[in-house]
This record gives C-alpha cells, structure tokens and sequence, in this order.
C-alpha cells in the first residue's frame, strides 16, 4: 500500500516528493473510483488537470493512481499503478495532463474530466485536513469525505427530496451519516450526496431513482479511511 524506495516498474520518487504525494496518490485513487462508479461508464478519453504545488512533481503517479481507481470495476485482475498504463493501452483509452500550476482558492486540486462528453463530466479533489475530500462534481461545488458509502444522485432542485429519500432509507433502517447538497440554480439540476452507514441494496436503489425528480441515482462505494 505504500510506494517502493526504489521502484524499477514505476516512475521514481526521491524520498521528501515520496512524503508529500502520499495521500495525493489516495486521493487519485479515490476520485478514480468515485468517477466512474458515478458515471457508470468509461470513455475514450480521460484528461488530469493538476492545481498548485503539485505541478512542482512528478504527476505521472497520481495519474497513475486514478486510473487505478477508473479501471478497476472493468477487470477481474487487480488494477494498480504498475500495470494500470497497460491495461489503458489496450482499451485504447487516450490519457492527457494539463498542470496549471498557479495556486487557486483550494491550493493543491486534481480534476479529471471526460473532455469529448456532451455535458459537464467532470470530478475534482483536494487534501483538507490531510483527508481525500471531493470539492466538485459535474462542475458542481460539493464537500464530503471520500470514504464509506455514499448514495449519489442527480435531480430536479423541489422541496421535500431530502425527506423522500431519508424516508426510503429509513424503512430499510439505514441510517443517513451526512447530506451534501450542490445546486446551478434554483429549480435547476441539483446532486446529492448521501453519506450511509450501510450500502443501499438494487431494491432500494429502484426505489430512489422512481421518486419523480430524481434522473439518475448510483451507489458509490470506497474503502473506509483508518
């Protein structure tokens, strides 16, 4: 679980950029994950954009890191930054990296992005408190640690969904940890972000994407931080 001193399959990290990329390559991996379990597909194209001190290392591991987390759903093998470029190659999937450089509000920011989509696909992350913490989603602004079970979904902004779903939920006596919620405008499109004790199983989740207002819904699971 932690990066070799002296790799000969991956790219080499001196000691101190091994120290501070640490979490960052957890915090791609997750966003990898959370992506595309959120989005239920893969794409021919997949761009990183890195923010701020990060720019001054190696990016190449942290892109790693999250296609890591992009793949893994899609093979039976384990997926991982050793063998995860290969397997990219040959789903012919074409991986770009941008780094900006200059610090933004949030300093250190990955995002990565399907850039051939139709619409806004988007997802970007940062460190707070040395946690992986999700800051956007679908060019949303949203804030939630990512770890644990997390039931996500797409809406129409009305009253009364937040009780909808807390009441799904509690029939089934899973109980709601934390509720995100990011908006473009008002009556506009709006994600949710359910933080679960437990998974929501397929019957549930049938439930939750028939409630009117909903237009898409998926339970995004990731390892639990220690």
């Amino acid at each position: 679980g932690r990066m070799p001193a002296s790799p000969v399959n991956v790219p080499y990290l001196p000691p101190q950029a091994a120290s501070f990329l640490a979490p960052y390559i957890d915090l791609a991996q997750r966003l990898g994950s959370f992506f595309v379990q959120w989005r239920g597909e893969l794409r021919d194209t997949v761009e990183l954009v890195y923010d701020g001190e990060l720019c001054e290392h190696d990016t190449q591991v942290l892109t790693s890191a999250f296609l890591a987390g992009l793949l893994a759903p899609a093979y039976s093998e384990p997926v991982n930054i050793v063998n995860v470029h290969r397997l990219a190659s040959e789903r012919g999937l074409v991986i770009s990296e941008v780094r900006r450089g200059h610090a933004r509000q949030l300093g250190n920011l990955i995002t990565a992005r399907y850039p051939e989509a139709d619409s806004d696909q988007n997802i970007s992350g940062t460190l707070i408190q040395n946690q992986p913490h999700l800051v956007a989603l679908d060019s949303q602004r949203l804030d939630c640690v990512l770890q644990g079970n997390m039931l996500v979904d797409l809406h129409h902004d009305r009253p009364g969904i937040v009780g909808r779903m807390g009441l799904i939920l509690g029939e089934r006596d899973i109980n709601i940890s934390f509720v995100q919620m990011s908006r473009v405008h008002r009556g506009g499109p709006s994600i949710m972000i359910l933080g679960l004790d437990d998974p929501a199983d397929e019957a549930i989740m049938e439930q939750v994407v028939q409630v009117p207002i909903v237009q898409r819904a998926r339970m995004v699971t990731l390892t639990p931080l220690p």
